[in-house]
């Protein structure tokens, strides 16, 4: 999922919000004219965009903090600022 969201396209990340409030509707059985926004709110879901965002981070404090997994530890690297003030 990681690369895929660094892949994909706009068009891409539209259709999935689309699926994703068609989703959220269904199962808050709620009708089509509802927000879908207000549904996710209440269902504790993240929208497409940032999910991606989250699962990216969390990937990346797992592969810092633990090593782990070690196919994406080999890709993540520290930046440590070294500027003097």
């Amino acid at each position: 999922m990681l690369v895929w969201a660094l892949v994909t396209t706009e068009r891409n990340l539209n259709k999935l919000q689309r699926i994703q409030n068609t989703l959220a509707r269904i199962a808050g059985q709620s009708p089509r004219s509802s927000s879908a926004s207000s549904l996710q709110k209440s269902l504790r879901w993240l929208p497409v965009r940032q999910r991606f965002i989250y699962k990216t981070a969390l990937i990346t404090y797992k592969a810092l903090t633990t090593g782990q997994p070690v196919y994406h530890f080999i890709y993540v690297t520290c930046f440590i600022n070294q500027l003097v003030l």
